[in-house]
């Protein structure tokens, strides 16, 4: 059995996930890579983003979009109480975009991430 490849860097993952014909959208220059979400009721594109220091990688899924301008500040205010309470927070509100998302945050170790560890990761977001 072969052992998965290590994610260290953007490219790394950019290029396994050109290999596996996943429909997708690059930014490179920004080290951006969104994955259309096809399990509902989640709506949008899971953004994948390397960090420029290369010690962290955000997976970023939305799961509420068009928020009505005059429920903002509701929808706000929820998702700080939400995040207050939870054992996991990691919702936020994009109010540029109206739209709510779950965030995790990956930390890369020295060797980077396993891809398999990273796939489970991104298909439990």
């Amino acid at each position: 059995m072969t052992t998965p490849p290590q994610l260290k860097h953007f490219d790394d993952f950019a290029h396994i996930v050109e290999r596996s014909k996943v429909p997708h959208a690059a930014d490179r220059e920004r080290q951006i890579i969104q994955l259309r979400t096809t399990t509902p009721p989640l709506q949008g594109a899971l953004a994948v983003r390397w960090e420029p220091s290369g010690r962290f990688v955000q997976i970023i899924q939305p799961v509420l979009v068009g928020v009505p301008a005059e429920r903002a500040a509701d929808v706000e205010r929820s998702v700080n109480r939400i995040n207050h309470v939870s054992t996991f927070a990691g919702l936020g509100y994009d109010p540029d975009n109206r739209f709510v998302y779950f965030r995790s945050t990956v930390v890369l170790g020295d060797d980077g991430i396993r891809a398999d560890a990273f796939d489970r990761m991104i298909e439990g977001t």
